[in-house]
């Protein structure tokens, strides 16, 4: 027996008694999973820990887990208990008891007008705290919640700043397009929440199912993203003296995914190959040794005409004599983004009186050249015991935030543009038309594009957008007796946006566009609950909840578009152009009111069997004017 020959043997034998030695050590783990009064608990979650291998309990709290290792570690885990961890060793049979989460059970979760104990809820709410939201460094609170949710699909709608976020909670809930869900920052329903600091918000919870949304009508289908901004009620302390906090954060951001686009080399012999034509010749496609030819036509539109091949290659090289050379065109009009958030905030209170006070700073820089946010928050809170019965409050929201975009054709036709494309000329200026015959040097009529300059396009259009926010409420709750909650909340608020675009006379001597778009709204809440709470024989449990509800609001708005406006005078001087009667509605008006009432009523037997039942009924009227 030769050596390699009896290597080989040796080998085989060692990676078969190894392979013996692995499938003897695996076998098959039972056990029971009980609570500590000795019930079994249905649905256990069992995990072979860093692995994902696992199983769960049946009806009687049993279990079986094939393929497990002495050298595993099984983790108990179940909603409402502490996860317990056990290794398996020589153990094929477990006894489990878990323990319960006292705080995770006792957890106040706020719902739709009030709050509730995790265990009374017969919905799916899920929650996020201040510190989730906090931790992840981001310029808006939709953003924060991306991937903190289950069952909350989170995704950016574009790439620009402040583009915003599509949301849907537990997928598509309608045949239309529009399945957002509704947002109620301190129970003032809102379109959005991106005028809010990640900072200023206390706790959010999603309610996601029929059972939890209810309460809010038809306009919940979608969903319901409850936000509860910061208060000097949330330190939990009767006494405390002024604490100051500054949270500060930096980051930064650079496109990624990026499609692989061509360069010089690439580009040149794609054109190449392009225009060639099969010469023929059977005997030599036979051999391997094709024939392939260009000819008069194919060589003009190849070459531009009177722009040989040899030109073509010094600039591909970058030894062009009139100093050509290929362009890598996006990152003409991408960059480095950049984002800060600053946080200045005040506590505290005394026996009777609690609050909070907040400034914040939000600027974001996006990846597209001429995209940036900037924004402003404003926050107050004042919430006082007037004596044992009467509590009363003041929330204030306020926010300012400044948008300039970058020009969206600038960027599409970046994209579109062939490294041999030159955007400066020999003397530094921006070519007009990079793909013409004369910015590639040639006198023929044969040129790459005669689309104008995608930086003169970034030049050429001033879009910017400012908005402003108030967000309020003040509120009397009275407690007259234990148990008995009365509390009547009004909440006003107003937005008012104003939108200003412009195009100048830079490219092709276009006469310009200037167009200004304003609207104002002011709406108002005023609910007024009555909430019964209490518990009888220590295993019945009652939370009882009426509400009658007006809400109202008004929207004024107005767009205006002149042309053959001066140049540089943006959408500030108006009446120097010429009106743009087919483009613009001067005015429009529209009014909404609504009265709504509503019963919640839920009922825990021995906090394992609860039912809740809900009932709604809204009056709505709609008026619009429009000249």
């Amino acid at each position: 027996m030769n050596t390699s020959t009896f290597f080989r043997k040796t080998v085989l034998t060692l990676v078969m008694s190894v392979a013996f030695l692995f499938a003897y050590a695996q076998k098959t783990v039972t056990g029971l999973v009980v609570d500590q009064s000795g019930e079994p608990l249905i649905g256990v979650s069992i995990q072979v820990k860093g692995s994902s291998t696992g199983t769960i309990t049946d009806f009687d709290g049993n279990f079986t887990l094939p393929n497990v290792s002495p050298s595993d570690v099984l983790v108990f885990s179940y909603v409402g208990y502490k996860s317990q961890s056990m290794s398996v060793g020589n153990r094929s049979s477990f006894n489990v008891t878990l323990e319960e989460d006292t705080e995770t059970l006792d957890e106040v979760v706020v719902v739709g007008y009030g709050q509730m104990k995790k265990t009374d809820l017969t919905g799916s709410v899920s929650s996020v705290g201040t510190e989730a939201i906090t931790s992840r460094g981001t310029s808006g609170v939709v953003e924060a919640l991306q991937g903190a949710v289950a069952g909350v699909n989170i995704t950016q709608s574009t790439g620009r700043v402040g583009g915003g976020f599509d949301v849907e909670i537990r997928g598509k809930s309608s045949t239309n397009s529009d399945t957002k869900p509704i947002y109620v920052v301190d129970g003032i329903i809102c379109d959005d929440i991106d005028f809010l600091n990640p900072s200023d918000i206390s706790r959010i919870d999603v309610l996601k199912d029929a059972s939890s949304t209810a309460i809010y009508g038809s306009r919940a289908t979608a969903g319901v993203i409850m936000v509860t901004t910061k208060s000097g009620s949330n330190s939990g302390r009767k006494e405390a003296k002024p604490t100051i906090s500054y949270d500060f954060y930096y980051g930064f951001s650079n496109p990624v995914r990026m499609d692989n686009f061509m360069t010089g080399d690439e580009f040149y012999n794609y054109r190449f190959v392009k225009f060639l034509t099969y010469a023929g010749g059977l005997a030599n496609a036979i051999n391997g040794s094709p024939s392939y030819q260009m000819g008069t036509y194919e060589q003009m539109a190849l070459w531009n005409d009177d722009m040989q091949a040899s030109r073509l290659k010094q600039i591909k090289n970058g030894d062009d004599p009139l100093g050509m050379h290929s362009y890598n065109w996006p990152s003409l009009v991408t960059r480095n983004g950049m984002q800060q958030n600053h946080y200045v905030s005040v506590n505290g209170s005394s026996e009777h009186v609690a609050y909070h006070f907040g400034v914040g700073y939000n600027q974001e820089k996006g990846i597209y050249v001429g995209d940036e946010q900037r924004r402003i928050n404003i926050k107050g809170s004042i919430d006082a015991n007037i004596n044992k019965y009467v509590q009363a409050g003041l929330n204030l929201n306020l926010s300012y935030m400044g948008n300039d975009y970058g020009n969206d054709d600038a960027i599409k036709y970046a994209y579109r543009m062939n490294p041999f494309m030159q955007p400066y000329d020999a003397n530094g200026e921006l070519n007009e038309k990079p793909g013409n015959y004369a910015a590639m040097g040639s006198s023929s009529s044969y040129q790459f594009s005669d689309e104008p300059n995608p930086l003169l396009r970034l030049m050429n259009q001033t879009k910017q957008k400012d908005t402003w926010r108030a967000l309020g409420n003040v509120y009397l709750q009275i407690t007259p007796i234990q148990g008995l909650q009365i509390k009547s909340l009004f909440a006003p608020s107003y937005n008012s946006y104003r939108l200003g675009q412009f195009d100048g006379t830079i490219i092709d001597n276009e006469e310009s566009i200037a167009k200004k778009t304003t609207s104002t709204n002011f709406s108002y809440t005023w609910d007024n609950t009555i909430t019964y709470d209490n518990t009888f024989a220590d295993k019945h449990h009652i939370n009882l909840m009426a509400l009658y509800s007006m809400t109202g609001s008004h929207t004024e708005k107005g767009v205006l578009q002149y042309t053959n406006v001066m140049d540089g005078t943006l959408w500030y001087n108006l009446g120097t152009g010429n009106y743009d009667a087919e483009n613009s509605t001067p005015a429009s008006y529209t009014e909404n009111s609504m009265i709504s009432a509503a019963l919640r009523a839920n009922y825990t037997y021995d906090s394992r069997y609860m039912i809740t039942a809900t009932i709604r009924g809204d009056g709505n009227h709609i008026a619009t004017i429009v000249r």
